[in-house]
């Protein structure tokens, strides 16, 4: 909204674009992490040496996937998102069932 207002019209293009490829920057690395570490399993040894090693690399995948499906739902609805109360809904579902324990 700020390069929108700026009155120079040529460094409010070139703010617009640096914002605009740092978005989509992130989208497409959230994809290529979710990618890798779906292929991968989340495998890592990076956390090899804690003691819930499992645990901490299947939320760090999850956390990736729910990333991706959540820049999906925003490129495809964009802001028709905020009236579709029940896919948001949704959204802070899946994300509060994964990082809260199960107890069965």
């Amino acid at each position: 909204m700020n390069a929108a207002r700026n009155p120079d019209r040529q460094a409010g293009i070139a703010e617009f674009d640096r914002a605009l490829m740092g978005h989509i920057g992130f989208a497409i690395s959230n994809a290529a992490r979710s990618l890798v570490l779906g292929l991968t399993l989340a495998r890592s040894p990076k956390y090899r040496r804690a003691d819930d090693h499992a645990l901490l690399q299947h939320v760090n995948r999850y956390s990736a996937s729910f990333a991706l499906a959540a820049d999906i739902a925003m490129l495809a609805l964009g802001g028709y998102l905020k009236k579709k109360e029940t896919l948001s809904a949704r959204l802070g579902d899946v994300l509060s069932a994964m990082y809260l324990p199960r107890w069965y």
